[in-house]
């Protein structure tokens, strides 16, 4: 039947565009995070090198801030779920087949925002870690 083939061909399409912006839209929000995590590292450079000067061991504030890239990212893809599931709520009757909010997606881009935010935020917690106590010092 060609107009179940045209259907497809055009979903083809439709998902390349949107794997597509999917992706910049990860990337954008990963240098987003690295930057937060960058200014948090930059305005507690002080109490880092206070906290490394009483015998805070260096993965424990590696961890510090992973968790704050990983809460970010966390909050980010709440807020985007919630904000594309009442779109597609709002939108679904507009469209032939309607909407519909896959979970394996919504799992794919959870995972990938999360896994974007470790990568992202590495950088930072690895220079948080590393920073002696006499350079933060002032």
């Amino acid at each position: 039947s060609k107009g179940y083939a045209d259907f497809l061909e055009q979903m083809r399409g439709w998902s390349i565009v949107l794997y597509s912006l999917a992706v910049t839209v990860l990337l954008v929000g990963g240098v987003g995070v690295l930057s937060l995590v960058l200014i948090s590292f930059s305005g507690r450079r002080y109490e880092n090198g206070q906290r490394k000067s009483l015998g805070a061991p260096d993965g424990e504030i590696l961890g510090q801030f992973l968790l704050e890239a990983l809460v970010l990212a966390a909050l980010g893809a709440l807020v985007g779920t919630m904000g594309g599931a009442a779109l597609c709520r709002a939108l679904s009757d507009f469209f032939p087949y309607g909407l519909v909010v896959s979970r394996t997606g919504l799992a794919w881009g959870w995972g990938s925002a999360l896994a974007l935010a470790a990568l992202f935020g590495l950088y930072p917690a690895l220079r948080a870690a590393r920073l002696s106590p006499m350079e933060a010092m002032p």
